[in-house]
C-alpha cells in the first residue's frame, strides 16, 4: 500500500484540524457525509449550501477557541479534536456551568438551531468514560434535550472514507484514508517491510536492546509513578511517569517526531497544557543536556543523544539525566 500524500506533512491535532477543513471546503459530497456523521444525520438530510467551516477561531463571549466549527442557516457543530490518546480536555471543552462550548451551543438553540458539541478523538482516549459520565450528568440535568453531545472515533472516519459505495467528488477522502490507515488503522507491514525483517541485515538485537533499555527506565521509579509500557498507536511506543492519576512525562520512541527530522530514537517530553509543568521541564532540560526543548504537536520535548548509550549500563547513563528533569516535572504538577 502506497503512503497517503500527507504522510509525515500531517501529525497532530492543529494538522488535522486543518486537512478535514480544507477536506471539507474541497469536496461537498465529503463535507456532507462528515457533517452528518457529527448531526447523526442521514446525508440526504444534510444541506450543500450557506454551510460555512471555520477552523481555530475563538467564539464570542469568551466560550473559548474550537479546533472546528460548522455553520449552516440549520445548525451549528462544534468539533474538538484529539489526535493523542492522552491529551485531555481543557476547561472551556468540559461539560460545566460557565463561559465554554456547551453554553455557546446553548445559544445557538435558543437561535432555533440544531446544536452539536462532538468530541473527535482515538477509540482508546484515555478520557472516553469521564466524557460518557459528564454525558449522562448532562442527561440528569435534562441539558441534553438541546444539545446533543456524542464522541465521534477517527476509526468512524476511517470507516466512512472507505465505504467503496460513496463517490467522492476529489481524490482527497481516498487521501485521507491511506493516512488514518497509517495512524489508526489496524496494523500491517509493507511488502519491503517484511522482507527487511527477514533480512539478515535487520537489527533485531538493537530493537530487543532498545526495549530493554525503556523496561529498564520504567524500573527506575516506583510503580505508582509509572504508567504501562505500551504502544497505544503505531506512531508510538512507551510509557508515561505519572503523579496521581496524571500522566506527566512521556519517555519512548515517538515516529512522527522521528519524522520530522528530529531522530532520537528514545525522546521524552510534557505536555503543553500546563505552563508550570512545560516550564520545569524546559529549565531542566536546559540544566541536564544544555539543550533547548524542542516543540512538537502541542508537547515541548527532548532527545536521548547518542553519547548517553555509549556507556557500561544504557539505562543508568540515560536515567541519571531524565531522573533531574522528572523530579522537576514531578514538583510542578498540582
Amino acid at each position: 500500500m502506497a503512503d497517503s500524500i500527507f504522510h509525515a506533512a500531517v501529525s497532530g491535532e492543529n494538522a488535522y484540524t486543518r486537512l478535514l477543513c480544507n477536506l471539507m471546503n474541497r469536496d461537498m459530497v465529503f463535507r456532507r457525509i462528515l457533517v452528518a456523521r457529527f448531526l447523526q444525520l442521514d446525508a440526504d438530510q444534510v444541506a450543500d449550501s450557506g454551510v460555512e467551516v471555520i477552523p481555530q477561531r475563538r467564539l464570542p463571549d469568551a466560550c473559548g477557541q474550537p479546533d472546528l466549527r460548522i455553520e449552516s442557516p440549520e445548525a451549528c457543530v462544534i468539533v474538538e479534536i484529539k489526535t493523542d490518546a492522552h491529551r485531555s480536555s481543557t476547561s472551556k471543552q468540559e461539560l460545566s456551568d460557565g463561559k465554554t462550548y456547551l453554553s455557546y451551543l446553548h445559544g445557538q438553540v435558543k437561535a432555533g438551531k440544531r446544536a452539536v458539541l462532538v468530541f473527535l478523538v482515538p477509540h482508546n482516549w484515555k478520557f472516553r468514560r469521564k466524557l460518557r459520565n459528564s454525558i449522562a450528568a448532562l442527561k440528569k440535568r435534562g441539558d441534553a434535550t438541546s444539545v446533543l453531545v456524542a464522541p465521534v472515533y477517527w476509526e468512524d472516519v476511517l470507516q466512512l472514507v472507505s465505504d467503496g459505495r460513496i463517490k467522492y467528488e476529489t481524490v482527497f477522502p481516498e487521501e485521507l484514508r491511506l493516512l488514518l490507515v497509517e495512524h489508526f488503522g489496524p496494523i500491517s507491514f509493507e511488502r519491503e517491510e517484511i522482507e527487511s525483517m527477514f533480512s539478515s541485515e535487520f537489527p533485531i538485537r538493537t530493537i530487543v536492546k532498545m526495549s530493554a533499555v525503556l523496561f529498564g527506565l520504567k524500573q527506575k521509579v516506583p510503580k505508582r509513578n509509572a504508567g504501562e509500557l505500551t504502544s497505544e498507536t503505531k506512531d508510538e511506543f512507551g510509557f508515561y511517569l505519572k503523579k496521581g492519576k496524571r500522566d506527566l512525562l512521556f519517555i519512548g520512541s515517538w515516529v512522527a517526531f522521528w519524522e520530522a527530522n528530529h531522530r532520537y530514537p528514545l525522546c521524552f517530553g510534557v505536555q503543553d497544557d500546563d505552563p508550570k509543568i512545560k516550564e520545569a521541564f524546559i529549565s531542566a532540560l536546559r540544566i541536564e543536556y544544555e539543550s533547548e526543548a524542542i516543540s512538537f504537536d502541542g508537547w515541548s520535548m527532548g532527545g536521548v543523544p547518542a553519547e548517553d548509550f555509549i556507556s557500561v549500563d544504557a539505562v543508568d547513563e540515560i536515567w541519571s539525566r531524565i531522573e533531574p528533569i522528572w523530579n522537576s516535572v514531578r514538583d510542578a504538577a498540582h
